[in-house]
């Protein structure tokens, strides 16, 4: 069903998981894997965070609050909770960052090149399509918004998709095939507002109002509470 039935080969379907980990499964049910799986990456998510924080010489104040946003926002934990458990990538994100840091410092070479493409790679492998695609864009954003950083970016990009391209070309060898349904996002800068500001249950509640189609809240909750909102209006 996951492909509206038009094919069952698993590699078709763009966020299966077939990262290493997997080989766990011989042990252990899916619920248990699940759980193990998130625990492993939610550690390297925050051994990440700690080498930002080396990195970016961060007070204990502003490293607690870049770990509760990272870690305990609604976007990621609604995404979790309605069982998107391909979702993992999301926690290899502090690697991509220093990585894009060191590319505006001026680091250039493919020795940075072959370390992102791998960073991605990884990312893929947990069947965070989406994230895979979100990275991709920024890429491509600062190869466009800051000029001598154009071949680096792009570099980058290329080797990015040709590691992940075996996962990639199933699908599209099937695109053809696909009705493709258009999602719009937050239809008014009331309901981003709302999204952060307000709990919303992810299984609940669906929003239609404004969209091309009815989704549900776990697709835009982005939840921090007030003071997450204000601090990333004025820090982020």
């Amino acid at each position: 069903s996951t492909l509206d039935y038009i094919t069952d080969r698993y590699l078709a379907v763009p966020d299966a998981f077939i990262a290493p980990q997997a080989i766990l499964l011989r042990w252990m049910d899916v619920g248990t894997f699940v759980m193990i799986d998130t625990l492993l990456l939610y550690t390297c998510g925050f051994w990440g965070l700690l080498l930002a924080r080396r990195r970016f010489r961060l007070s204990s104040a502003a490293f607690t609050a870049l770990f509760l946003l990272f870690n305990f926002n609604g976007h990621i934990l609604a995404h979790y909770s309605v069982g998107h458990a391909t979702w993992g990538g999301y926690f290899l994100f502090p690697f991509y960052v220093l990585l894009v840091v060191e590319l505006l410092d001026g680091r250039r070479g493919w020795g940075w090149v072959a370390r992102m493409a791998l960073v991605m790679g990884s990312i893929y492998l947990q069947g965070s399509f989406h994230q895979f695609v979100w990275l991709l864009i920024l890429l491509g954003l600062i190869g466009v918004c800051i000029p001598r950083h154009f071949w680096m970016s792009l570099k980058a990009a290329v080797f990015s998709v040709a590691v992940g391209l075996f996962r990639i070309l199933p699908p599209v060898l099937l695109v053809d095939k696909f009705d493709h349904k258009f999602i719009a996002g937050y239809p008014t800068v009331e309901y981003l507002w709302k999204a952060l500001v307000e709990v919303a249950v992810p299984g609940d509640l669906t929003l239609a109002s404004g969209m091309t189609k009815a989704v549900g809240w776990w697709e835009l909750t982005l939840y921090t509470g007030l003071l997450g909102a204000l601090f990333l209006l004025g820090f982020g």
